[in-house]
């Protein structure tokens, strides 16, 4: 299945329409600077890359999006769902984190907030028992 490039005049015409439904969309790289997608579903979607500074996406849901290196900086992200989403280096700085869902999402190298990075946990190795 080839997923199209979708553009910011693509979602600036959706959202138009009244659509804020852009499961499976992708809008790597786009440029989302300051939208209203408050209560879009991003689901399966591809935003990697994607400037989605000051942008409001209060209750907006990304279940299985694809999120690495994204800017999210000083977004509303109130109440949004991030379950399963790849957030890997994301830029969170400022960002509205009330009420979020990251369950089972990937955090790594994400930067919450200044000196904050996730870090990929380190297995620890089971010590050899002497007898």
């Amino acid at each position: 299945m080839t997923i199209e490039h979708k553009t910011r005049e693509d979602v600036e015409k959706a959202l138009s329409e009244g659509n804020k439904d852009f499961m499976y969309w992708d809008l790597s790289d786009e440029n989302l600077y300051d939208l209203d997608l408050s209560d879009a579903n991003f689901k399966g979607a591809n935003l990697s890359g994607a400037n989605l500074s000051f942008v409001n996406l209060r209750h907006a849901y990304f279940e299985d999006t694809n999120l690495e290196d994204a800017n999210l900086q000083n977004a509303n992200l109130f109440d949004a769902n991030f379950s399963y989403a790849n957030l890997e280096n994301a830029i969170l700085l400022n960002a509205n984190l009330g009420r979020i869902r990251f369950r089972n999402a990937n955090l790594e190298g994400a930067l919450i907030c200044k000196g904050w990075v996730i870090q990929k946990e380190k297995k620890k190795r089971k010590k050899k028992s002497s007898v």
